[in-house]
C-alpha cells in the first residue's frame, strides 16, 4: 500500500475538485465592471470579465470573476478580481480569506502597494475589512473582504477607488449582504 500511495494522491487529489460551469444565477451575486460606470468609469470599451467555478469533494465551491484592460491601456487601466466562496464552517472561511489574503500581499509587494484602512467602516456580515491601495500618497484602488459564517466575498480593484465607506456601500453593500445573507 505505502508504495501504491504516491501514485493515487494526484489521483485523490484531482477528484476532490472539478471545475463547473458558471450559472447566470450564479453570476448575480457579482459585482461587475459594468456597475462601475455609475461611479465614475467611462471606457467605452470596458474590459469583458473571465468567470470560473471550483467545486471541492466536500460540498463547497469558489466562484471567480476576473477583468483587467489589456497593458497599453494607458487612459482606463482597470484591474478586477472578485471571489465568492462557499466553505462549510466559518472556520474553513476564515482559513481561505487568510489565503486570499495572503496570495493578495504577495501581489502588492511586487508592484510596491500598500494599504490604508478606511474610516468609519461599515460592517458586513460577521466582518469585514476595506482598504484603500495607494502607490505612494496616490490612492490607486481597495481591498474589500467580508465573511457571515462559512460565506466569503472578496474583491480587489485596482485603476479606480472608493475613498469613503459610504461610497463603497452603495456600489458594493447589497450585492455583499445578498451573499452573505444565502450563507448557512
Amino acid at each position: 500500500m505505502k508504495r501504491l500511495l504516491p501514485t493515487l494522491l494526484p489521483l485523490l487529489l484531482l477528484t476532490g475538485c472539478a471545475s463547473q460551469t458558471v450559472t447566470p444565477a450564479d453570476k448575480t451575486a457579482f459585482i461587475t465592471i459594468s456597475e462601475l460606470v455609475a461611479f465614475g468609469y467611462d471606457n467605452p470599451k470596458p474590459p469583458q470579465g473571465q468567470w470560473s467555478k471550483t467545486a471541492y469533494g466536500d460540498g463547497t465551491y469558489e466562484i471567480e470573476y476576473e477583468a483587467e484592460t489589456p497593458d497599453e491601456e494607458q487612459k482606463y487601466p482597470l484591474y478586477f478580481d472578485e471571489s465568492l466562496s462557499d466553505e462549510r464552517t466559518a472556520k474553513d472561511a476564515l482559513t481561505y480569506l487568510a489565503g486570499t489574503r495572503g496570495a493578495m500581499n504577495l501581489g502588492l509587494k511586487t508592484q510596491n502597494l500598500t494599504e490604508k484602512a478606511l474610516p468609519n467602516q461599515i460592517i458586513y456580515g460577521d466582518g469585514s475589512s476595506l482598504t484603500t491601495l495607494q502607490s505612494g500618497n496616490i490612492v490607486v484602488g481597495n481591498i474589500f473582504s467580508a465573511r457571515k459564517k462559512g460565506r466569503t466575498f472578496s474583491l480587489m480593484l485596482v485603476g479606480m477607488a472608493f475613498d469613503n465607506s459610504k461610497d463603497w456601500d452603495d456600489f458594493a453593500g447589497k450585492k455583499v449582504r445578498a451573499w452573505l445573507d444565502g450563507a448557512k
